[in-house]
């Protein structure tokens, strides 16, 4: 690097994570082999969303590539900015002064807006990104490289609405037709129920239902927890299902009902619901019934993840998972009993690691920072 040893942000944060209208605080460290004078030191917050639909923008300029880049990529993606915040952290009258060879660091802080801000999220087909860039004018000799560091920002999710607090059910009947021209018709009968609709990362989704199978044929029932993301550009669309979480339930046999209460499924990190100009996510829980050749039979109900746990539980008499059949065969899978301490908002939370993993930040040789990233969002654990 010549007489630039190292550019670097460093963080009063360690975790790097901010919530909306925190303050984000740190310092641009700089390391000289030689006493230097240097005109201007600037450090920039952005934050934006970009939906692409083909190759992903490069990354070296503002998050979304150089002006050729962004010819290129024109037709194929979309972005929005949030945050684009500028600070001369050195310039001006102070400019005259010789830094000392060795490290040298300025301070800097910047506040978050209170008002919405989506959070963090890293898809497929597009992100919502929050980073820092530190510059150096170098004056009379050559330096053309920036310092970047990826921070995430959560937005507050409310879950207290009404509409999210109340039990709530799904049900489907299918008819089956056994084989031959003048065979019977049968029914399967699904039914899904959730406590609440609303749950944060860590507590555990609470769910009961029953299935009754009257068909001469074996249904085979799972559980699984999806997050759904659609990406919009203009009129184009693009939509991603992912399974979060899933558990195989025993077999339900012909001619039999089986009946469950107060299964629990926990929420591992994910990033809560959300809506921006161009990206939404959203989650669902689903039953599924497969029955012999016949098409999958299924049952959803949406679900919105927040940052925040509800400050309330289930009644005492609710806190042992039970499974009942109506016939001798044994209960769904493993039977579980789910104390409902889990759902106090007095657990303790900390921040996660994201459960679909790093991404790769696809930076030029000219930006110096972390070639992955991850999120890190809420998670609480049950006192």
């Amino acid at each position: 690097m010549g007489r630039i040893q190292d550019l670097s942000i460093i963080l009063d944060n360690t975790s790097a994570v901010y919530r909306v209208g925190e303050s984000i605080s740190g310092s641009v460290s700089l390391t000289l082999s030689n006493s230097t004078k240097i005109p201007r030191i600037s450090i920039h917050l952005l934050g934006k969303s970009m939906v692409h639909f083909g190759k992903e923008p490069n990354e070296d300029n503002d998050g979304g590539g150089d002006d050729d880049d962004d010819d290129k990529n024109k037709k194929n993606d979309d972005s929005e900015v949030y945050l684009d915040e500028y600070k001369i952290i050195w310039g001006g009258a102070d400019a005259s002064t010789i830094f000392a060879p060795g490290k040298n660091n300025l301070r800097f802080e910047f506040v978050l807006p209170s008002s919405c801000l989506p959070t963090s999220f890293e898809g497929e087909h597009g992100y919502v990104r929050y980073w820092l860039d530190a510059e150096i004018d170098p004056g009379q000799f050559t330096f053309d490289k920036k310092s970047r560091k990826i921070i995430t920002v959560i937005n507050r999710v409310d879950l207290t609405h009404p509409t999210y607090t109340v039990k709530i059910s799904a049900n489907k009947e299918k008819v089956i037709r056994n084989a031959g021209c003048c065979s019977k018709q049968h029914k399967i009968y699904s039914n899904l129920v959730l406590e609440r609709r609303s749950y944060s990362p860590g507590e555990s989704l609470i769910y009961s239902g029953e299935i009754m199978n009257s068909s001469k044929k074996k249904a085979k029932p799972s559980i699984s927890f999806h997050q759904k993301s659609t990406y919009t550009r203009e009129e184009k669309s693009k939509v991603i299902d992912k399974v979060v979480a899933a558990e195989d339930l025993q077999t339900v046999n012909k001619q039999d009902t089986q009946n469950w209460t107060n299964f629990a499924l926990q929420m591992p990190p994910i990033p809560p619901s959300f809506k921006c100009k161009s990206i939404e996510v959203e989650y669902y829980l689903k039953l599924s019934l497969k029955v012999s050749r016949s098409k999958e039979i299924s049952v959803c109900i949406p679900v919105l993840i927040g940052t925040v746990p509800l400050p309330t539980s289930l009644s005492p008499s609710d806190n042992t998972a039970t499974l009942s059949s109506s016939s001798s065969s044994s209960g769904f899978g493993r039977s579980k009993s789910m104390s409902t301490e889990f759902l106090l908002s007095s657990s303790a939370s900390h921040y996660a690691s994201s459960v679909f993993g790093p991404v790769d930040m696809d930076t030029s040789d000219k930006v110096i920072g972390d070639s992955k990233y991850i999120p890190m969002y809420s998670f609480f654990n049950p006192t």
